[in-house]
């Protein structure tokens, strides 16, 4: 969901813009030669039929880490078509994770979003349960990889990733660990509505204007959770829309406007993502689990997603959990000052190092991966 917003004071959505000017040097963005081994690969449904997914796989130096099996984990994007690096402001936080983790002795497969890339199918009608089918097909293949241990594959999801893994894992026990990356722990409705009620404060708006445009969405929301027809929902988004737009006067303005943002509300995946709770999948979540959020994420906050997410795991099977909370981190894990959008284009550093040593600590812990076979 790094690439979910609300687009000030209009329709909450889906794609982050891009920003002109030049941007910042990427210092962390890996280069060749890499000290492990990279496998591209295609991965497929078992029956034959349906997209592939294309992905690259990081194997450990056998030289320093043995010939294996290693333990592995699979990275899925958040929310909005992306390419395996997760791409975004020249950003590739997706290939310095794994390049960090395979450094460390752990497999990983990262892969194009469908419709993305090297990836076969179309975005646009993917569903979320759809997005889980990719990401389950993902795991599966890196769990059968002859270089792996299938005993410990596990799942690493950021934002809508974060509600895809406990999908996945509350329905596949083989999956061996869970790392949520600011992943969410509520509702989408709850999610989308406060990532409204933040831009709005920020943009100035007054308390009594906020609460105008949040009872607005809520009523959207009821109307989507309830089932209503597109007709029905786009007949509400137009007084929304009239409240957030006031300089758009002209009623065929306001619809166009309705009819655009009609699919981020009623579409397949919106659908689903605004009524799905996380914590009914975290509540039967059976392995271990490390969930990470930083302070100064304002898209999915601490307060909000990772308590409800503690909650859900404290009350379930989950075996172990360790939440942390990373003080000055925006939402893509860069030590930021506001943690708004504004920030992430202009911030030189991809992923905080600590944030990737938290992680690949706890993986390695959890994993039982042993220190370097040779360290020459």
């Amino acid at each position: 969901m790094h690439r979910t917003l609300v687009r000030a004071a209009a329709i909450a959505m889906t794609l982050i813009g891009s920003t002109a000017g030049a941007q910042p040097a990427r210092p962390q963005t890996p280069t060749e030669p890499f000290p492990y081994r990279v496998e591209a690969a295609t991965v497929r449904w078992a029956d034959g039929a349906g997209h592939t997914l294309g992905a690259t796989i990081t194997l450990p130096d056998a030289g320093v880490w043995g010939d294996g099996p290693y333990p592995g984990v699979v990275l899925v994007t958040g929310s909005g078509p992306q390419d395996r690096d997760e791409t975004i402001f020249g950003h590739k936080p997706f290939m310095v994770l794994a390049d960090h983790l395979t450094r460390r002795g752990i497999a990983v497969l990262r892969y194009d979003d469908r419709g993305v890339g090297e990836s076969t199918g179309s975005f646009a009608s993917a569903s979320v349960r759809g997005l889980a089918d990719d990401a389950r097909a993902a795991w599966r293949y890196l769990r059968d990889h002859d270089a792996t241990d299938p005993e410990r594959i596990g799942i690493a999801g950021h934002s809508e990733g974060g509600l895809i893994a406990p999908m996945i894992a509350s329905e596949n026990p083989e999956v061996a660990f869970l790392v949520l990356l600011a992943g969410t722990g509520v509702p989408g409705a709850e999610v989308m509505l406060y990532q409204a009620e933040m831009m709005f404060t920020a943009g100035g708006l007054d308390d009594e204007w906020v609460a105008a445009a949040s009872s607005n969405r809520e009523a959207v929301f009821d109307l989507v959770r309830a089932g209503a027809s597109d007709e029905t929902i786009l007949e509400a988004l137009v007084p929304m829309l009239a409240h957030e737009m006031p300089h758009v006067k002209e009623e065929s303005g306001l619809r166009m406007l309705a009819e655009q943002a009609l699919p981020q509300f009623a579409g397949v995946w919106a659908r689903e993502f605004i009524t799905l709770d996380p914590r009914a999948y975290l509540g039967r979540v059976a392995v271990p689990v490390l969930a990470l959020n930083g302070t100064l994420d304002t898209q999915v906050t601490v307060a909000q997603n990772l308590v409800a997410i503690e909650g859900a795991l404290m009350d379930g099977p989950c075996p172990s959990f360790a939440s942390v909370r990373l003080k000055g981190l925006n939402h893509l894990f860069q030590p930021a000052k506001t943690g708004m959008l504004g920030e992430y284009a202009t911030i030189e550093t991809t992923f905080d190092e600590h944030a990737l040593g938290v992680i690949s600590g706890w993986i390695s812990a959890t994993m039982g991966v042993g220190p370097p076979a040779s360290t020459d």
